[in-house]
């Protein structure tokens, strides 16, 4: 029995050296892509199309319109620039001499003798029958608008009809970008695809297996159509068969929410803000643009919750949700266009924000710090030299005949000297007929000598035509200095009509020589044309233009074929066409966009996901004292547990109390106190 004993604990030993030798199966980690065009790889194609400049292109889509006319109006023939006219019956006084006033009563004994004698009447004045407190009258003529609609006008320099040289492309493909899947513009150098292939490199003993299921314009949920769902690519990643045969997504990426943000997705969100600008309004102004925008973000956190309840109907470990990145600046990190800084606040800081908070609701982790990277590589970022085999014209004027600077679309000028007002009071005039005796005054009050009823007078700088023409005339009208006031305050001006007659006499009157019955008298300054000649007028708006160059593009003799490259990370409008063979790709991550991408999710991936095969036991030898263990390991020693138990079925594990080292070959060796038992088993944990 003595020695029976350690032949069984010998044979204990190797039984499990021979067991743990024996290559145990490895499970399969599965990482999942799904979302929108920018995980999908929208931008960077397996493959570039293959173009050729098309040497026909012509920008011009229309001819110049032989009809245009520059003024949407022209002046009105009936424009009068008062509203009311001089009152002829304008009287200012509300009270006259009684002609029948006498200050005592005639005895009725005289009134036989004097027959023509009028009956007595005690009021020296009564009450003027054509007295008028109005000086003018409205003026049936009146017309406020100094502009009539042209009907020869055509707001656009070009006309209605096409060019028929009019050519779009400035490309044209022979062979379209190559893509995994070319219907969802799904790309193997995505930047999940990228990240996938990047973490299998690392990590070549790991079994990875990568499932590609997002696609361009995804929304995070359509009932109408459920093909541009994430939600239901869920539901495809459930049934896929690598996941089916693994039970589970370990790795889960997504890229949602861009296209939420419009009802028409991030596409209809591009061309709402061009057709804003076109009809005038900045998309920062655009009352309808906006209220979609807003709309859109508001809905989003209840569709990401969505998204967390299919997610959470299937077997997911570890899900990480990526930041959009910022296509607004330049190579100095500027905002680089008008409505850049716009785009940014509204869209993509609430759009990343909305993320965020979503990742931290659903647990999941968000992928950050990508707006930051592509800060100083927006789209305005420094472009490298023009791929393009021709370059821009410098000379090229579209304008065959240039704007006239001497043309002034006004033949006629307001008059300075115009005065509206044919008669002006008369200040010699004077009501009393009959003079005073002496010092007689039948008025405790008498004229102001300073009297003006008119309490603005016209403005010689005033132009009722608001619109006149620039002196460098373009059919863009420029306003000079205009004075919007028909009057000015007249200097003269004094409301009191009468002041005290310190002659005041109630007594009777004498003749008045200077009595005069005009009330006004004719205005030297009257002059009834309102306008007179312009001698700047000239009917040719366009003169020959001696630039004139119909060609826009000329060879360019720097010229050599290439990928487009650039300091910026974004695809823009003119290589989306080199790049994948269409416009689809602008505005969205270029190959050092998707790089980007790739590299944040594998520092996020690397900081939550284990991809060492597990560790395993290599030898085992064993003395009457102790056990030593030869491990495999790529673990750190500290995360290693070893375990024992003294019988195969229903174990009991219990944790052995040791320190493994690293031996110089790489393998590890733990040395274990036996417990005497005959037979031990030993396995492995990781912490």
């Amino acid at each position: 029995m003595k020695t029976t004993l350690p032949i069984l604990l010998l044979l204990g030993c190797l039984t499990a050296a021979v067991l743990a030798q024996s290559p145990a199966p490895t499970r399969t980690i599965t990482f999942v892509s799904v979302g929108d065009s920018v995980a999908s790889g929208e931008g960077n194609p397996d493959i570039p199309a293959v173009v050729r400049p098309n040497l026909d292109y012509n920008p011009v889509q229309h001819l110049p319109n032989p009809k245009y006319d520059p003024r949407k109006k022209t002046p009105n023939s009936d424009y009068h620039p008062f509203e009311t006219l001089p009152n002829a019956n304008y009287d200012p006084f509300e009270w006259v001499i009684n002609p029948h006033y006498q200050p005592f009563p005639v005895p009725a004994a005289l009134l036989n003798v004097l027959p023509g004698f009028p009956p007595y009447d005690p009021n020296l004045t009564i009450k003027n029958p054509t007295y008028d407190p109005r000086m003018v009258v409205p003026n049936p003529d009146f017309d406020p608008n100094p502009l009539v609609e042209n009907p020869n006008y055509d707001p656009n320099l070009w006309s209605v009809e096409l060019n028929v040289n009019y050519l779009t492309n400035l490309y044209l493909v022979e062979e379209a970008a190559t893509w995994a899947e070319k219907k969802d513009h799904r790309s193997n150098l995505a930047g999940p695809a990228l990240a996938a292939a990047e973490l299998k490199a690392r990590y070549p003993n790991a079994d990875l297996a990568f499932v590609h299921l997002a696609k361009s314009g995804a929304k995070t949920d359509d009932p109408a159509e459920p093909d541009y769902s994430v939600i239901n690519q869920i539901q495809k990643a459930k049934t896929h068969p690598i996941v089916k045969d693994a039970g589970r997504i370990d790795i889960l990426t997504i890229s949602v929410g861009g296209n939420d943000v419009h009802p028409d997705g991030f596409g209809g969100l591009i061309t709402a803000c061009g057709e804003s600008i076109r009809t005038g309004v900045l998309p920062s102004e655009d009352a309808e643009l906006n209220a979609d925008v807003q709309e859109g973000l508001a809905e989003l956190p209840d569709k990401l919750d969505r998204l967390a309840d299919a997610i959470g109907s299937a077997h997911v470990g570890q899900v990480f949700i990526t930041e959009y990145f910022d296509p607004t600046r330049d190579s100095e990190g500027f905002f680089c266009l008008g409505e850049t800084e716009w785009a940014y606040d509204q869209i993509v800081v609430p759009l990343n924000a909305a993320l965020k908070s979503a990742a931290l609701r659903h647990g999941w982790h968000y992928v950050g710090g990508i707006a930051e990277r592509f800060r100083t590589h927006g789209h305005c970022a420094a472009h490298l030299p023009d791929p393009r085999k021709v370059i821009l014209n410098p000379h090229y004027d579209p304008l065959e005949r240039l704007p006239n600077p001497d043309y002034n679309p006004i033949q006629r000028l307001p008059n300075p000297k115009y005065n509206p007002i044919k008669d002006v009071p008369n200040f010699k005039y004077n009501p009393v007929k009959d003079k005073p005796n002496l010092n007689y005054n039948p008025f405790e009050t008498i004229p102001n000598p300073n009297y003006n009823p008119i309490e603005q007078i016209p403005n010689p700088n005033y132009n009722p035509l608001e619109n006149i023409p620039n002196p460098a005339y373009q059919p863009f009208p420029w306003r000079p200095k205009y004075d919007k006031r028909l009057t000015i305050p007249n200097p003269d001006y004094d409301p009191n009509l009468l002041i005290p007659n310190p002659a005041y006499d109630g007594r009777l009157t004498l003749p008045n020589p200077k009595y005069s019955p005009e009330l006004t008298v004719p205005n030297p300054a009257y002059n009834p044309a309102l306008t007179l000649p312009n001698p700047d007028y000239d009917p040719e708006l366009t003169l020959p233009n001696p630039d004139y160059d119909p060609d826009l593009t000329i060879p360019n003799p720097d010229f050599e074929f290439g990928p487009v490259v650039g300091d910026n990370w974004v695809v823009r409008f003119e290589e989306s066409i080199v790049i994948q063979g269409d416009w689809d790709g602008t505005a969205h991550p270029n190959a050092q966009g998707h790089a980007i991408y790739r590299d944040r999710l594998v520092e996020e991936i690397n900081r939550f996901v284990d991809f060492w095969p597990a560790p395993r036991i290599a030898q085992i030898t064993a003395s009457e004292s102790t056990v030593r263990l030869l491990i495999e390991n790529q673990y750190p020693v500290e995360r290693i547990e070893i375990q024992r138990t003294p019988v195969v079925s229903d174990p009991e594990w219990v944790a052995v109390d040791c320190n493994p080292i690293v031996l110089e070959n790489g393998l590890c060796e733990a040395t274990v106190t036996r417990t005497g038992a005959s037979i031990e088993f030993f396995r492995l944990l990781v912490k």
